[in-house]
């Protein structure tokens, strides 16, 4: 199966992407990824963050990702990279997804039904980032292992390279992917 496009068929000399992979169901990823590797010229490169988790990814309690948030950088920028550990740590791993329902789940005792209230004032606004970025709460992602994702690309991609960079706390779960067309 092969995604239509806005602009017809086109060949590219490279793609750049974003976390796009988890948008995409596990089972539909395949087919974005030969889509991908079917629209590049060959010897072309991807640069792409993907979103993967290791098997070996230990949760952080909520308490802890406040703190977190209390000794940094108190922006939208910082608020969303620790929502990102808040999601992201509690992961579904029997059905490989996470979502913003699970983050709320851990945060839902400081809900007032329409907003979050906490008694310390820094952390309520990170809650406040964490509403106005994601109501009603529903947006959900499909995840791999990073063994499995590294399997999925290299059939179609030479993996050249994965950067881990460190500009950012969940940079380590997102690091970024340079990868040249292979001949399939």
């Amino acid at each position: 199966m092969k995604y239509p496009t806005a602009c017809g068929d086109w060949d590219f000399y490279f793609v750049l992407g974003d976390l796009n992979y988890g948008n995409v169901s596990n089972d539909e990823k395949q087919i974005l990824i030969e889509n991908i590797a079917f629209s590049l010229k060959p010897n072309t490169h991807v640069i792409q963050r993907i979103e993967r988790i290791s098997r070996s990814w230990q949760r952080t309690p909520i308490e802890e990702i406040f703190q977190l948030w209390k000794k940094g950088e108190q922006n939208k920028y910082r608020a969303f990279d620790l929502q990102c550990l808040t999601i992201l740590g509690h992961h579904d791993k029997k059905n490989m997804k996470y979502g913003v329902k699970q983050g709320f789940e851990l945060l839902k005792q400081y809900w007032d039904g329409k907003k979050f209230v906490h008694p310390d004032k820094d952390v309520e606004k990170f809650l406040y980032f964490f509403q106005i970025m994601w109501e009603p709460f529903e947006k959900e992602w499909a995840f791999l292992y990073d063994e499995d994702m590294q399997l999925l690309l290299s059939k179609y991609f030479n993996i050249l390279k994965i950067e881990h960079c460190n500009d950012y706390y969940m940079a380590k779960e997102y690091p970024v992917w340079i990868m040249q067309k292979s001949n399939y």
